[in-house]
C-alpha cells in the first residue's frame, strides 16, 4: 500500500521530521506537495458555499481549509484512478512504536474495511469488529474531526469525491458523515500516530473570528441537530443490517 505524506514545500521542519520518523519506522512513502487555495478554488472545485459552510461550522472557511480539502481530494482521485488502496498522512505527526506494525495490519485489512485511521481520537464513540494481530479494529460510531493519518480504499474514495463538488464544510466534517456516504470508518488500537507539535502552527487553523449572521445563529441548532439524529438512525441501522 503507498503512503502519501502532504507537505506544503516551505514547512522544511515537517518534512525533516517525517522523512526521519519513517525511516526509524522503516516505512516507505512519498510526498505530496500540499495544494493551496487558489489551486483548490481554480482547478479541483466548482465552488465554495460559505452559507452552508457558516451552517455547519459555525463561521467562514479558512484559505488553509480550502487547500487541505484539495489535497485530500486529489489523493482520493489518485486512489480511484490507481484503483488501489493508499494511506494518506499529514506532516505533522508523532509516531508510536509499533507504526509499522499497524501499517501492516491496515494493508491485510483495508479491503475488506474501506478506510481505517491510525490517528488518537480524544472524543469517540465506537464498537469492536475483530483482533489484528496486536491491535484490535473498531467500527466508529461518532467519527472524530482530523484526518492526519488513515488508510483509504477506492470505493471509499469514489464515495467521497462524489460529496466534494463544491466546499460546503472542512474535509474531515464530510468524512465523519457517514450518514451521508454511506461509507463505515473504522480505527485501529492502540493508535499509533499523534499530534506532533508543529500541529499549533498549522495553516489549517488560521481562521477569522466574526459575529455570525441571525440567520446562521438561528439554524445551526438544527442543523447540528440533524446530524444527530442522522448519526443515531445510520448507526441502528447498521447494527441491523451492516449496512447503511
Amino acid at each position: 500500500m503507498k503512503i502519501f505524506v502532504i507537505n506544503l514545500p516551505k514547512s522544511v521542519e515537517r518534512r525533516e521530521s517525517a522523512e526521519k520518523q519513517m525511516a526509524a519506522a522503516g516505512v516507505d512513502f512519498e510526498f505530496f506537495t500540499a495544494l493551496n487555495a487558489t489551486q483548490a478554488m481554480s482547478e479541483w472545485f466548482d465552488g465554495y458555499n460559505e452559507r452552508e459552510f457558516m451552517l455547519n461550522t459555525g463561521r467562514r472557511s479558512s484559505e488553509g481549509e480550502k487547500g487541505c480539502y484539495a489535497s485530500h481530494l486529489a489523493l482520493w482521485k489518485h486512489c480511484v484512478a490507481i484503483d488501489q488502496p493508499i494511506m494518506i498522512m499529514e506532516d505533522d505527526f508523532q509516531l508510536a512504536s509499533g507504526f509499522s506494525a499497524a501499517v501492516d495490519q491496515v494493508t491485510a485489512l483495508i479491503a475488506e474495511y474501506g478506510s481505517i485511521r491510525l490517528q488518537e481520537a480524544p472524543r469517540r464513540a465506537e464498537t469492536r469488529v475483530t483482533e489484528a494481530g496486536d491491535f484490535e479494529l473498531y467500527r466508529y460510531r461518532r467519527m472524530p474531526h482530523c484526518l492526519m493519518c488513515y488508510a483509504v480504499s477506492p470505493a471509499v474514495a469514489q464515495a467521497l469525491i462524489s460529496h466534494s463538488a463544491t466546499i460546503n464544510e472542512p474535509v474531515d466534517v464530510l468524512t465523519k458523515k457517514f450518514w451521508l456516504h454511506k461509507q463505515p470508518m473504522y480505527c485501529l488500537l492502540p493508535y499509533t500516530v499523534f499530534s506532533s507539535d508543529h500541529s499549533s502552527d498549522s495553516t489549517v487553523q488560521h481562521r477569522v473570528s466574526e459575529a455570525k449572521p441571525v440567520a446562521i445563529k438561528l439554524q445551526r441548532p438544527f442543523r447540528k441537530l440533524g446530524w444527530e439524529l442522522q448519526r443515531h438512525f445510520a448507526n441502528a441501522k447498521y447494527a441491523i443490517f451492516k449496512r447503511y
